[in-house]
């Protein structure tokens, strides 16, 4: 069997520790106009933590020695907050999860509030349900239902001059993949996702080897699997994704977000035909800071910790990347419920 090129192969480029910063070369998807972005916001803010250097090989250099009580949510949130109404459909919500690979829309109510949530997992834990009850041959079934009657509530929020640490412990303890930012009127003003935590981390360039923060419990189905395999094993584990072997050697992964992509396939469907192709694997020696950066630069949204042979002994997901970030969270959480 042909091994897959991994991220510890170098993801088309190089990655080495110099002067006390990163020198990742290589082209990468909007990396280094990601670096920069985030470069600016942190200047804007009046700390000047590092210096970035760009060349004609999109290379770039990011020095941060900031502590993660100065950064702020607001210097990595999106601006962008993808929503729906109260009267809008499922399927609408649906759509727009897909379109924006995102893991949920918040619900904007008619004076602008937030009012409420819709997650992938919500819509796939009510689609299997769906699909069960009414016997059908897919794998998912979406009820027609508006939005309001399956949101969930309150709207877990943060300011955005809460430090971001502060965002990833409410993540962590609340176990959600995001938590938005409101103005002081309720209204939306950004999001800060567990991708945002990895840009943080990568920021403040936290060493703390993967192996530290990752689950040694690995979900895993074959090749041979069915898309209704997948689908099981992703509701019996309780994970957001499953490793796809072959050959006791990873090829794939399928998540929440393939699953919802596959609604209208039969659960028959062979899971190699759905699942997301895109991998980062690394050794457990991996920093923190340079696991971040490979998986921001990928379509992965998880990595795989593996040993010599590239077996997959552990997972590192979003939230372990929070867990990370929230050490630096003192005190009580002073993220606000809305809605």
């Amino acid at each position: 069997m042909q091994i897959p090129k991994l991220a510890h192969f170098s993801l088309a480029g190089r990655a080495t520790c110099e002067g006390g910063g990163l020198v990742v070369s290589g082209r990468r998807p909007g990396g280094v106009r990601a670096v920069r972005h985030e470069r600016a916001k942190i200047a804007r803010r009046g700390h000047q933590h590092g210096r970035a250097v760009v060349d004609g090989d999109s290379a770039y250099w990011l020095r941060c020695s900031a502590m993660s009580d100065v950064l702020r949510v607001g210097d990595f949130a999106s601006r962008e907050v993808v929503s729906v109404t109260p009267d809008d459909m499922l399927e609408r919500a649906h759509v727009l999860l897909a379109e924006h690979q995102i893991s949920a829309v918040l619900v904007v109510g008619r004076t602008g509030k937030a009012v409420g949530v819709i997650s992938r997992r919500d819509l796939l834990e009510l689609g299997r349900v769906m699909a069960r009850v009414r016997n059908r041959p897919t794998a998912l079934e979406l009820p027609r239902q508006c939005c309001a009657d399956v949101m969930s509530r309150p709207v877990l929020s943060v300011g955005p001059d809460d430090p971001v640490a502060e965002a990833a412990r409410l993540m962590v303890e609340r176990k959600v993949h995001r938590v938005f930012v409101l103005d002081p009127a309720g209204a939306p003003a950004g999001v800060f996702s567990t991708r945002d935590a990895m840009a943080a981390v990568r920021a403040l360039r936290i060493t703390t080897p993967i192996s530290e923060v990752a689950s040694a419990e690995v979900k895993t189905v074959p090749t041979t699997a069915t898309l209704g395999d997948g689908m099981a094993a992703l509701e019996s584990g309780g994970v957001a994704g499953v490793f796809v072997l072959e050959d006791a050697l990873p090829v794939g992964v399928f998540g929440q977000s393939e699953a919802l992509m596959a609604r209208d396939l039969a659960a028959q469907t062979p899971i190699e035909q759905v699942m997301e192709p895109s991998l980062v694997l690394l050794p457990g020696r991996t920093p923190l800071y340079r696991a971040a950066a490979f998986s921001m630069s990928t379509a992965a949204r998880r990595i795989g910790v593996v040993d010599s042979h590239h077996h997959v002994h552990a997972i590192v997901s979003g939230m372990d990347f929070c867990t990370a970030l929230a050490a630096g969270a003192p005190g009580p959480i002073r993220g606000v419920a809305a809605g």
